[in-house]
């Protein structure tokens, strides 16, 4: 194919007397020449490979250019600028500008995209895998062919010229996660900056990427992958031995255990598992660690009681905790007197057996006791028992567990189990009311987790700190940004659980700001995600159905709440849900549904214990909710009992915001008026700054319901033709109504045509919603 944009550049580069093309081998030099000369007029003098000449005949070459008459035209191409005074060049004139490896590199205008990112641009590369596509030959075989074909062509113009030591260097580089200069020095190669250096200068299968690092595209890592597997088991096993040592100096552990593994170091393998395992699994390289363990005998996998324990953590984390507790029993069995091992095995057990619920208090008080074990495994049971004892609801016994594990917190040198420790502490504090334990020890474990790449435990700090500041502080703002930051560092652990927790917390933080678009983006995450636990469907379901009820969807809200809200977890969201589900039925036209259920949620709403801020508040506005339907209803003393209710519950602002409101919205629907559209206003603003926009929202749904009732009731709708629609609610036909009142066919659907036209309605099936929503039907 033609390029004419470098052939556009090397013309107005050709307005001087030299043109300089300065680029590795494989750039596209020589076919550029070719394109520009071919449509060129005039006389050049081509100087091509100056890099390979030596330095005599450089400097005759350079004399040659400078002696020349001014008018003669010359092209140099090179590999290297090494011995040509390019800087003076330019400076006097000679030449206008360098063209480079960049200018030569395809771009996704000149070919098709996903050849320039199968190749990185690589001219040579590039052009032949555009040919095979421009031909029809399908991306697969073109990958495979271009890769052929650069497997060849680096065989014959490049690896040749290599010696021993540079070919060497490479593959070391291609078998490390980065070609990091640091790396390859502590693989043995004191000289590997300057040695890179001059590979990426004679081609551009290798190029700096600054920062003592250096790149390649995928055609040449593949092409060194391949030289590689070529070598000599006994020469592939010690360049990836170099490579596991340099990489565990560096303290990239899990990259140097996949290096272990690919020299066949046994021992290498069980030292690293023994010695950082745990903390690779924390910090979510499972698979590291289970390629690793598949990488070991049976004998060892079977009795060592570390391999043990990590093939248990590799079952858990894979949703399997049946296998994972046979295999932590073993662990346990298999440990003798390795106090270590015992107490990993011990720990992740309980664990494991908490988060299913079950008590596993003789576990810990066992280790937490043992004063032999060290000061990190004696505060980790400490800290577990006192998460699990809070959490139950023993305050006295969770509080002494706090203390014995906050005193062992100075003793404990490793950071990542003094992140564990303190996120437990502050879950536990949570949970037996100390909030400003539980905030400092939480965010003190967050950023600690964050900072060690612990990004599972970080999540489920941040999660905890978005209940403490919403059900403490009922600071919506800081429950946000608390909930983004959960966010980021679930996806950064990949950790299926711990997303869905976190983008939960995001979604309901959005609800709260009354942001449709924010919480729509954050439910079609957890969509894609999906899940089978029920909790977590019900409790999307229902903010769902919330933000449907924005929208004027009062039937499809009510449907889904009628669904979900008695299966909520806390007491007060199933009364807020239920409030909801009840107000909904009531707009919709379904009285007696509505009230029945109201009555239900007051009752329930009476029994919550609201020990927080939030859920006073929540509560709070439920019973709102309650008394806006039952107005609806037609029942108005049930309405005012409920804002009495409301008033004496609390002295609280917001509580009192929200009794104003409800006495005004409800005298509003009995005198279908306004009676103080300021107050209403007023209030609702200053609800939408306290973050109770998801409220906000459904009231000014509401009102719009309320007041489009008020403009329908005003069309003239005639006793005849409501009992038509009478009949069409309970599903008769035309010709059955007809029969049934005595008119005629022709008559009833007259009636019906004139409904639904007064009505604003498409059809039969809308008018009759609508009537019923108006209380027509009743």
């Amino acid at each position: 194919m033609k390029r004419s944009r470098v052939v556009a550049l090397i013309a107005a580069a050709a307005a001087s007397p030299l043109t300089l093309i300065v680029a590795p081998a494989g750039s596209g030099k020589s076919r550029a020449i070719s394109e520009f000369l071919a449509e060129a007029t005039g006389s050049f003098d081509v100087v091509d490979a100056v890099d390979r000449l030596d330095a005599v005949e450089r400097a005759a070459a350079v004399a040659a250019i400078d002696r020349a008459d001014p008018t003669q035209r010359w092209i140099l191409a090179t590999r290297s600028s090494e011995g040509l005074p390019i800087g003076s060049w330019l400076a006097y004139g000679r030449a206008r500008r360098v063209i480079g490896v960049a200018d030569l590199s395809f771009t996704a205008s000149e070919t098709r995209e996903e050849v320039v990112a199968f190749t990185g641009g690589w001219a040579v590369a590039a052009s032949f895998a555009h040919a095979l596509a421009e031909s029809g030959v399908e991306l697969r075989a073109v990958r495979e062919q271009t890769r052929e074909m650069m497997r060849s062509f680096l065989d014959e113009r490049f690896y040749g010229e290599l010696n021993d030591e540079q070919r060497e260097l490479l593959e070391a580089a291609s078998v490390l996660p980065a070609m990091d200069v640091a790396l390859l020095e502590g693989a043995g190669f004191p000289d590997a900056y300057g040695a890179m250096q001059r590979i990426a200068a004679r081609t551009a299968m290798v190029w700096e990427t600054g920062a003592a690092r250096f790149a390649c595209n995928d055609i040449t890592a593949d092409y060194l992958r391949r030289r590689i597997a070529m070598r000599e088991r006994g020469q592939r096993a010690q360049l990836y031995e170099r490579a596991a040592s340099a990489l565990e100096s560096s303290g990239a552990i899990g990259a140097a255990l996949d290096a272990y593994v690919a020299a066949e170091r046994r021992d290498g393998v069980v030292r690293l598992l023994h010695e950082r395992g745990l903390q690779l699994v924390d910090r979510a390289h499972v698979d590291v660690v289970h390629r690793a363990i598949d990488a070991l005998d049976d004998k060892i996998k079977r009795e060592d009681s570390v391999i043990l324990t990590l093939r248990a953590v590799a079952h858990a984390a894979k949703g399997r905790p049946v296998r994972a507790e046979g295999l932590l029993k073993r662990a346990l069995t298999r440990a003798g007197n390795d106090k270590a091992a015992h107490a990993a095995a011990t720990l992740r057990l309980s664990l494991l057996l908490a988060n299913r619920g079950e008590d596993a208090g003789s576990h810990l008080e066992l280790l937490a006791a043992d004063g032999d074990q060290a000061a990190e495994a004696r505060a980790e049971a400490w800290s577990i028992l006192a998460a699990h004892r809070a959490l139950s609801g023993d305050t006295p016994a969770a509080t002494s567990a706090i203390q014995r594990a906050s005193e062992l917190l100075p003793s404990i040198e490793r950071d990542d189990v003094r992140a564990k420790v303190l996120q437990r502490i502050g879950v536990a504090a949570i949970n037996s009311g100390d909030v400003e334990l539980a905030r400092s020890s939480l965010e003190e474990a967050a950023e600690l987790a964050m900072e060690l790449e612990l990004f599972s435990l970080a999540s489920r700090a941040y999660v905890s700190l978005c209940r403490l500041v919403l059900d403490k502080d009922d600071n919506v703002e800081q429950h946000r940004l608390y909930s983004q930051s959960a966010v980021v560092a679930a996806k950064r652990a990949d950790n299926a659980f711990d997303v869905q927790t976190a983008l939960i917390v995001g979604l309901r933080a959005e609800m709260l700001r009354g942001n449709e678009d924010g919480s729509c983006a954050f439910e079609a995450e957890l969509k894609a995600l999906r899940t089978a636990d029920e909790a977590r469907v019900h409790a999307v379901s229902s903010l769902k159905a919330v933000r449907m009820a924005w929208n004027g969807k009062f039937s499809e809200a009510h449907y889904i709440l009628g669904r979900t809200w008695d299966r909520l977890y806390l007491d007060f969201d199933r009364v807020m849900a239920g409030a909801l589900c009840g107000l909904f039925l009531a707009v919709d036209g379904r009285r007696t549904e509505s009230s029945r259920l109201i009555t239900d949620v007051v009752r329930k709403a009476n029994g919550v214990s609201a020990n927080g801020l939030f859920a006073k508040r929540r509560v709070a506005v439920a019973r709102l909710y309650c008394a806006v339907a039952e107005s609806v209803n037609g029942r108005s003393l049930q309405a005012a009992t409920i804002v009495r209710q409301i008033a004496v519950s609390d002295d609280d602002p917001i509580i009192g915001l929200v009794t104003n409101l409800a006495a005004n919205i409800t005298t509003s629907v009995r005198q279908a008026a306004t009676a103080d559209a300021e107050l209403e206003r007023v209030a609702l603003a200053r609800l939408m700054a306290h973050g109770y926009g998801d409220a906000v929202r459904v009231l000014e749904a509401i009102r719009g319901a309320l007041e489009e009732r008020k403009f329908l009731k005003r069309m003239s709708i005639t006793p005849a033709e409501v009992i038509v629609l009478r009949h069409l609610n309970h599903g008769l036909s035309p010709k059955e109504i007809a029969a049934r009142t005595g008119r005629s066919v022709f008559t009833v659907r007259a009636h019906i045509a004139n409904a639904i036209g007064k009505l604003r309605c498409n059809g039969r099936a809308e008018a009759v919603a609508v009537a019923r929503r108006l209380g027509l039907l009743d």
